[in-house]
């Protein structure tokens, strides 16, 4: 046994473990590879906590993994400060409580230039040149993009450059088939969402976000 495996060291049953991801893949859907979109193939990673005292269950809730932070500081009894973006997860896991505030925020800010793209030189692979011209594919790279997942799985998805907006009711459409930005019935609903997307910006100083 490894001596940095809990087990080694008797103490797997005072070890929280959290096993998450940093993102997931598209893997094909929406004719897409990789990952730099917001559909929830890409969003979407798995969560799991062990922890002493926690019955075996699975919860379905909106969450975010800002919330390991103050999780794991509640449960380990320490002070959660107030700085601290997002909201400890102890009441769910323990009782099944839903979170009092759940809106999940995804961002994809890009980077200063697409890897691919060095001067004139363009070092495409192949399998990404099925998937758009260049100038495309180096504006997927770049160009932010802003989301929020509401509590009731609505999903807005706002491109500041490309003007690229979409909405999606994840309940009905939960394969993001059906964008509903546009529709005039939804406009009171992404105007409250864009809301919440500026009121996150402004607290955590994102300038894109700010600005929607």
């Amino acid at each position: 046994m490894s001596p940095r495996h809990p087990e080694g060291r008797g103490s797997v049953n005072d070890t929280i473990v959290v096993l998450t991801s940093d993102h997931g893949d598209m893997m094909g859907s929406h004719g897409l590879l990789a990952k730099t979109v917001m559909y929830e193939e890409s969003v979407t990673v798995p969560l799991l906590i062990k922890a002493p005292g926690l019955e075996p269950r699975t919860e379905r809730h909106v969450v975010s993994q800002v919330d390991l932070v103050p999780t794991l500081l509640d449960m380990l009894g320490a002070m959660v400060p107030e700085t601290l973006q997002g909201i400890s997860l102890r009441p769910l896991l323990e009782s099944g409580k839903p979170p009092s505030s759940s809106d999940v925020f995804v961002e994809w800010t890009g980077t200063d230039e697409a890897p691919s793209m060095l001067g004139d030189a363009q070092a495409i692979p192949d399998y990404l040149k099925k998937l758009g011209s260049p100038e495309q594919l180096r504006r997927a790279s770049v160009d932010p993009l802003r989301t929020v997942i509401t509590e009731n799985r609505w999903k807005l998805v706002h491109s500041p450059n490309l003007e690229c907006h979409a909405l999606y009711d994840l309940n009905a459409d939960p394969l993001e088939c059906n964008n509903l930005y546009g529709a005039a019935e939804h406009t009171e609903r992404v105007e409250v969402m864009r809301r919440r997307l500026r009121q996150w910006g402004a607290r955590t100083g994102d300038d894109v976000a700010s600005a929607i």
